[in-house]
């Protein structure tokens, strides 16, 4: 699965579209954007799980983390 990531007036990105697969590697020569690309990353996956978490409070009136066992780095729901 690959998914595109958009980025305007980000940092130090003025616009740029980067393509994810499952696995990405970033490298480059210092001040090129890659610490930036991976805090865009880091900010959204944080926003996807604090919006979902009140999605699932509102449905079930608990906390995602109250659903979810973390195992080993995985998240098995319980």
């Amino acid at each position: 699965m690959k998914v595109k990531l958009r980025l305007t007036n980000w940092r130090c990105i003025a616009n740029e579209t980067i393509t994810l697969g499952k696995i990405n590697i970033f490298f480059g020569k210092n001040s090129t954007g890659k610490s930036s690309v991976a805090y865009a990353i880091y900010m959204l996956g944080s926003l996807y799980e604090k919006s979902l978490d009140s999605l699932v409070g509102a449905l079930f009136g608990t906390s995602l983390q109250s659903l979810v066992r973390i195992e080993n780095g995985d998240k098995n729901t319980l």
